[in-house]
């Protein structure tokens, strides 16, 4: 599937979604009037400590929650088949356990999507419906807050330095793809060239499989299926990510072939 282009306060969630706020207006039409939840703070994840002996509280603040997106409206249908739209929206919607993109495309700014589960759709049968409207709402709830758009992947060289963009305003880390060209036991590093900070792990392959390092959820993946590594930090505490508004110099160094490196600028 290919994402949508959408024009200025267009929104659709899936690749093959119901388009909602449609430029070109014609019936039915999805009538958006406000969104809730998508440009503001999402959830944020504050501890805090009274001090002892003097006045004050301490707060840790630095990690975000999920995100719920509301979005309210008018859908304008013909009368004599109303339910027709409100089935496309309802089926498009139908939650099967996994996130899907919600695109939104606000003026000035290049298209954006996060990614989210629908949890509520409401249309009420009331008299709007003999005249052809009624109120509708949409909810999603997003695990990740972050706002994002794909960059491209880049190809590397084992141990050839290569750069990764983030254009957002906050953290972000790639994806690695290795298509290993021998069954062996596969030596990996990645490494934030410009951070310093680097992960390296050992695991075995088979010729032809795909090994992929999420090194955004730290995950390491043969063939598809999870794979348990012990991985080694080096210059620094957790895993390497791109700064925000940063473009840095990354390496990979693998006994198994060369690969791919694919990014995304995020946004909160």
């Amino acid at each position: 599937m290919a994402a949508p282009t959408l024009n200025d306060y267009e929104y659709q969630f899936k690749d093959t979604g119901v388009l909602l706020n449609q430029a070109n207006v014609s019936i039915p039409f999805w009538d958006v009037t406000k969104v809730s939840g998508l440009v503001d703070f999402p959830n944020l994840d504050v501890k805090e400590s009274d001090i002892d002996g003097r006045h004050g509280t301490s707060y840790y603040a630095k990690y975000f929650g999920g995100r719920t997106v509301v979005v309210e409206g008018t859908l304008y249908a013909s009368s004599s088949d109303f339910d027709t739209p409100v089935e496309s929206l309802r089926t498009s919607a139908i939650p099967d356990g996994n996130d899907y993109p919600f695109y939104f495309k606000h003026p000035n700014k290049t298209q954006r999507y996060l990614m989210a589960k629908a949890t509520t759709f409401k249309c009420d049968v009331d008299t709007g419906r003999r005249i052809g409207q009624a109120s509708f709402q949409f909810q999603l709830s997003a695990g990740d807050p972050r706002h994002y758009i794909d960059g491209t992947a880049a190809s590397w060289t084992t141990a050839v330095a290569f750069n990764l963009t983030n254009n957002g305003n906050t953290t972000v880390a790639p994806l690695i793809s290795i298509t290993a060209t021998s069954t062996t036991t596969a030596n990996i590093t990645v490494q934030d060239v410009t951070s310093g900070g680097q992960i390296s792990f050992s695991t075995a392959v088979t010729s032809g499989q795909v090994l992929t390092v999420d090194v955004e959820n730290k995950l390491i993946k043969v063939a598809g299926s999870l794979r348990t590594a012990a991985v080694t930090l080096t210059g620094a505490t957790d895993w390497p990510n791109i700064a925000a508004g940063a473009t840095e110099s990354w390496k990979v160094t693998s006994n198994v072939g060369n690969g791919t490196a694919t990014n995304k600028s995020a946004w909160l």
